[in-house]
């Protein structure tokens, strides 16, 4: 523990407690070994949804749900927040749990890889430099997506024609209330050789018709940024965060201090751990020196960066 657990204990006394469903949905949580945010973590987080007051969020790591609905009941009530998960296993049980939130009409779920969300929400290239020069083989190279501008309609099933140029096509609702789909294309030019995928990412509104996302403006800036997500990726994630990140807004990253490993020898970290260790440092510096940057890492839960622009 990063602070003496009697006093942690003591701290945590003193918290009001949660809504009901939020203390089913951590119970549950907990008991399946799903990794949500820790209990003076959650303080914080309610702190500034409190004091900042933001009305456009952006979760990047929704798990089952529980961060998400956590900012969301201490969100403003006009605000709104868009949530990224790209696990499957984790997906249908968000989908269930955000649809029960009290606060569903104000969120929004993208299911996909986070960076290639993260790159056409920011409207730009998904570019992996760290993994280029890492050597990594799987996203060893420039990767392009063409993000989708269409808003569509959703909760009725219709093919659009993207306004997007470099858009293959684009599917707003698939079938089922609340659903859609925007599919891209992106190459990647790889070792001497074209490679071609496919990119793309289902949008899953939890109150279908009557969601304040009905507008699909999901690629404006964000005044709020949460991320609890593949800390090998952080690096990546970064340079999308800083473009979707408003001028006066705030970015949070959890779980920077690994359990108070950050601070060790990477000789002294066990070998499969290594490589996240060392990424992590990485990124924790990047925050620190970044001259636009204002940053304060702090020891609350397993470790919170807290970024806005200078």
């Amino acid at each position: 523990m990063i602070v003496e657990e009697r006093t942690a204990a003591y701290l945590r006394a003193l918290e009001p407690d949660m809504p009901c469903y939020l203390e089913e949905l951590e119970k549950n949580a907990v008991a399946d070994e799903v990794p949500i945010i820790r209990k003076d973590a959650q303080a914080l987080l309610r702190f500034l949804m409190r004091a900042r007051r933001p009305k456009r969020i952006l979760e990047i790591g929704t798990a089952v749900g529980f961060s998400c609905m956590y900012m969301a009941e201490y969100m403003p009530s006009e605000a709104r927040i868009a949530t990224i998960e790209k696990v499957a296993m984790r997906v249908q049980p968000a989908k269930k749990n955000l649809a029960g939130s009290p606060r569903a009409d104000g969120i929004a779920l993208l299911i996909g890889d986070a960076a290639d969300v993260l790159a056409g929400l920011a409207g730009g290239e998904a570019v992996y430099p760290y993994m280029e020069e890492h050597g990594d083989t799987v996203l060893a190279e420039e990767i392009r997506t063409e993000k989708c501008q269409n808003t569509g309609i959703v909760g009725e099933t219709r093919m659009e024609e993207c306004r997007n140029a470099g858009m293959a096509e684009c599917t707003h609702a698939a079938p089922g209330a609340g659903s859609g789909i925007c599919r891209g294309r992106a190459a990647a030019a790889g070792q001497g050789k074209k490679l071609q995928r496919d990119v793309s990412w289902e949008v899953y509104l939890p109150a279908g018709e009557s969601s304040l996302w009905q507008d699909g403006a999901f690629c404006e800036s964000y005044d709020f940024i949460f991320m609890d997500a593949a800390k090998g990726q952080y690096m990546n994630f970064l340079p999308y965060i800083l473009k979707l990140l408003a001028p006066d807004g705030m970015f949070v990253t959890d779980n920077v201090l690994q359990e108070g490993s950050i601070a060790e020898s990477k000789f002294a970290v066990e070998r499969r751990d290594r490589t996240i260790h060392m990424r992590m440092r990485e990124y924790l510096y990047e925050l620190t020196h970044r001259a636009e940057l204002n940053t304060a890492v702090l020891p609350v839960g397993d470790g919170m960066a807290l970024c806005t622009f200078r």
